[in-house]
């Protein structure tokens, strides 16, 4: 039953914050060695 609701409501979310963490994310992965790829 959990897995039907999200650990954290969209009204609970900055917008502004995850837009960030969404970034800082997409960062981390584009700056990943090469011996790191999967």
């Amino acid at each position: 039953m959990s897995e039907l609701f999200p650990k954290t409501t969209s009204d609970e979310i900055d917008p502004e914050a995850a837009a960030e963490q969404l970034r800082r994310e997409e960062e981390m992965k584009s700056d990943k060695p090469p011996h790191h790829e999967d």
